[in-house]
């Protein structure tokens, strides 16, 4: 049943193709915009896995990280619908490793992390799997553990552009501030981030994260993040992040389509209704052995 319902969603899929795009490239890079903190119905999101690809397609993201609250099966199960439903978005299986203390992003993951070690245990467990940790909306209240990370090398970035930061200017400072002082612990600059945090509500990448990447795979984000060649970008175009990515991108004359997409339709009921009915079929499927995936 999982796959007649698969089926109708790639007809349905077809039959409402957008536009395509092609990323831009700059020497040798292409320059590829994502959203690296998106969640979907595994985490109580709107989006389900199957219908979460077609809306960061819609949205021209070349790629996004599917950061689950204490779990990576969502993002899993999101990648590989994406292989077959929305084959340009790159999906990067993630957690957002979420408790009192702090909330950080473990992006490009191949397994799940265990969110009750320390935090500098969790980021050697990130490292050695090759994926990249962000803190997560760093408000002066989560900083402590945060700021030990990053004084102890485990800390790769934070988010700077966020819904929450382009609705309260204090916020906004505090996230850049966090930026700054988490750089000047690690002794170099972190990589600045441009999220949604999706839900359902922000509108998917609404900030991005731009990387030069040399290759449009999952592989080639995440070396562009560990080489630190991204910015963040506002979606009235604001930029923050690594310096000479901001003048690569300025000298190119680049634009990001967070302020040139079209504005996309929203996924039409038919495809939500399928996306559901079969994310729910496969959820009972999974039930039992959930704890195990997780």
């Amino acid at each position: 049943m999982v796959f007649a319902l698969l089926a109708v969603a790639l007809v349905t899929s077809a039959v409402r193709r957008e536009r395509p795009w092609e990323p831009a490239r700059i020497g040798e890079h292409w320059v590829l915009e994502g959203d690296v903190h998106v969640h979907s119905s595994w985490a109580g999101a709107l989006a389900t896995p199957i219908d979460l690809p077609l809306l960061a397609r819609r949205r021209q993201l070349d790629f996004i990280a599917v950061t689950e609250h204490n779990a990576w099966f969502g993002g899993a199960m999101t990648r590989d619908f994406a292989s077959a439903l929305a084959p340009e978005v790159i999906v990067l299986p993630s957690e957002e490793v979420t408790n009192r203390a702090y909330h950080l992003l473990a992006i490009g993951l191949e397994r799940r992390v265990d969110p009750q070690q320390s935090i500098t245990r969790i980021a050697e467990d990130v490292h050695a799997q090759g994926g990249i940790t962000i803190a997560a909306h760093p408000t002066r209240d989560t900083w402590p553990l945060l700021l030990e990370l990053a004084s102890a090398q485990g800390l790769d970035g934070a988010e700077v552009f966020h819904p929450n930061t382009l609705r309260h200017v204090e916020v906004a400072q505090e996230y850049t501030a966090f930026l700054a002082e988490a750089s000047a612990r690690s002794g170099h600059p972190l990589i600045a981030a441009g999220s949604s945090d999706f839900h359902g509500g922000a509108r998917l990448g609404i900030a991005r994260t731009v990387v030069l990447a040399k290759d449009r795979s999952a592989a080639g984000v995440l070396e562009a993040l560990h080489a630190g060649r991204a910015v963040a970008v506002a979606p009235d175009g604001r930029r923050a992040g690594d310096p000479a990515t901001l003048a690569a991108l300025a000298g190119a004359g680049y634009v990001s389509r967070v302020l040139t997409a079209p504005e996309p339709g929203p996924t039409s009921f038919a495809e939500r209704a399928l996306a559901w009915l079969a994310f729910l079929v496969m959820l009972a499927a999974l039930l039992r052995p959930r704890a195990a995936l997780r």
